[in-house]
């Protein structure tokens, strides 16, 4: 193995992609990577509600269940496990 990461053990199993909803729950995440900054209205795990997370990018950790449409306007969400 060569390049730049090499060596450096692997932290994500798991990448994919996430089309923010209003409805629709992810499987709890490490985080998330928000490539294009915006608000990020989303829901962990253990939360009662969600949070709008204000001007948000790069890679936010916690563990995500819901990444709502509504107040979110960060694109390019990828979750990761």
């Amino acid at each position: 193995m060569s390049g730049p990461f090499m060596g450096i053990p692997t932290l994500f199993l798991k990448q994919v992609a996430v089309t923010p909803s209003d409805t629709t729950v992810i499987p709890a995440t490490k985080g998330l990577y928000i490539g294009t900054a915006g608000n990020l209205n989303a829901q962990g795990v253990e939360d009662d509600a969600p949070v709008v997370l204000v001007g948000i990018s790069g890679f936010v950790p916690g563990m995500f269940t819901m990444i709502y449409s509504t107040s979110t306007t960060a694109s390019n969400i990828v979750a990761v496990y």
